[in-house]
């Protein structure tokens, strides 16, 4: 593949994929906070139950629990959000990123409740990346899906190992349009997540595509 094929946002500003990629964390951070002011809700009413001789102990007891557990994940998933530019690649397993990326884009401001379909190759090897920077591209990859998907439309994600690199296609299928875009903005964004460590992203006409370095390449390569 030529340099103009893999990378068809080369001629938008340097800047452009950082960007792109603050609008989509900020679209995240503010659903995160609309969910974490809702379990508050639920804990501060549990707490004034309590207030009342007559409360059943136990089963607020239950609520304050269940919100504690969901208030951590919530904040494990706003610690996530952070670019860090000057992590080190290590060996990732590829399921584990997906999964997680697939629970915050849950919470994005506009694109909560659109369905995405994930298919995972089961010999897709480990890869070498921070894997903070590779959530945040498939958080990038998702939003590009879902917003080609459109309310009626369903996003799929597809994960295949194809030589030295992992390619994950995000995309749209039954989908009223495009992306406004066609996904420049968006592989722009992955490329500058994903460039420290290799990483190569395409523009699709209902989403984006990107690839990044198996765990036993990169150890060819002596990284």
């Amino acid at each position: 593949m030529s340099e103009a094929a893999a990378s068809p946002h080369a001629s938008a500003p340097p800047n452009a994929g950082a960007l792109r990629w603050l609008a989509i964390q900020n679209d995240l951070v503010s659903g995160l906070a609309h969910a974490l002011s809702n379990r508050v809700a639920t804990i501060d009413a549990a707490a004034y139950m309590l207030q009342f001789d007559s409360t059943d102990i136990p089963a607020q007891a239950t609520i304050l629990h269940g919100e504690a557990g969901r208030l951590e994940t919530l904040v494990l998933a706003l610690r996530s959000l952070p670019a860090r530019r000057q992590a080190e690649a290590e060996p990732v397993l590829v399921a584990d990123v997906v999964k997680e990326a697939l629970a915050v884009h849950e919470h994005h401001d506009d694109l909560r409740g659109i369905p995405c379909e994930t298919s995972i190759d089961p010999d897709v090897p480990p890869v070498h990346v921070d894997p903070i920077a590779l959530q945040h591209a498939l958080l990038v990859a998702l939003t590009a899906a879902r917003t080609a998907a459109g309310s009626t439309g369903v996003a799929t994600l597809d994960v295949r190992a194809g030589g030295d690199m992992v390619q994950f296609t995000a995309s749209a299928r039954g989908a009223p349009g495009v992306a406004p875009d066609g996904g420049e903005s968006d592989a722009a964004a992955i490329s500058w997540l994903l460039h420290p460590h290799g990483g190569e992203s395409d523009a699709l006409p209902d989403g984006c595509a990107f690839r990044v370095r198996t765990l036993e390449a990169a150890r060819r390569a002596g990284r």
